[in-house]
């Protein structure tokens, strides 16, 4: 009985029309006009393209630089950026929001390579004004005199008791900074703690290994 009323609205010489794939246009990309506008000089369309994606391209910028002000410059460097590359943007090689994740994945990266290098250039001032240039620096020439070589036995063991002085979370922290040369980021991320941490430790030991220098007495090294 069902399939009589079946054969009744679906004959056997009935066929579905074929569909055109050329009747279907492609997803159209809804900021790719933004950035054709921009390409004009339009900061309107800036202005809204920014708006739209600003969110969603600062939690990429943070899942990296880890730290919102910086997350927050990264996203600044990359629509600006962004304005000024608008006119060689290619809707056929990928969208707007492909575009722009790709530009804050690598300013964040390079802004990461770039903090780490001010970050250890800073930490090695500290210790340097904490100990002396050839003092801290492991390589001394075996043509030093017996005077010096003394000097040095005597700076090196004053380094190891203000280490040893030292907190635990502070001399863990300088011993990963500067004995193995671990970056900031890196050193938080092996002690679980946050990144801000990781430089306030530094900061608070390198303050305290300079006192214990002062009140040791060692005379500096001289060149």
């Amino acid at each position: 009985m069902i399939q009589s009323r079946l054969a009744d609205y679906c004959p056997a010489a009935w066929t579905a029309p074929e569909l055109s794939t050329a009747s279907c246009p492609p997803f159209a990309d809804p900021y790719a006009a933004l950035v054709t506008r921009m390409a004009d000089g339009d900061q309107d369309a800036a202005a809204a393209l920014h708006a739209a994606c600003m969110a969603p391209l600062h939690r990429i910028a943070y899942a990296i630089v880890r730290e919102h002000a910086d997350a927050d410059e990264v996203v600044s460097d990359t629509f600006a950026k962004a304005w000024r590359d608008s006119a060689s943007f290619d809707g056929a090689r990928g969208s707007v929001v492909g575009w722009l994740t790709t530009m804050v994945r690598s300013r964040a990266r390079d802004y990461v390579r770039a903090r780490m290098r001010r970050d250890r250039a800073r930490d090695r001032a500290e210790v340097l004004a904490a100990v002396d240039t050839t003092a801290i620096n492991i390589g001394w020439s075996m043509e030093w005199d017996a005077v010096r070589a003394v000097e040095t036995r005597e700076l090196e063991s004053t380094l190891s008791r203000a280490l040893g002085q030292l907190p635990e979370k502070q001399r863990e922290v300088i011993e990963l900074v500067f004995l193995q040369s671990v970056s900031h980021t890196t050193a938080a991320d092996q002690l679980g703690v946050p990144l801000g941490t990781v430089k306030t430790r530094v900061r608070l030991g390198l303050r305290r290994m300079r006192v214990l220098f002062d009140d040791s007495g060692v005379t500096r090294l001289t060149h």
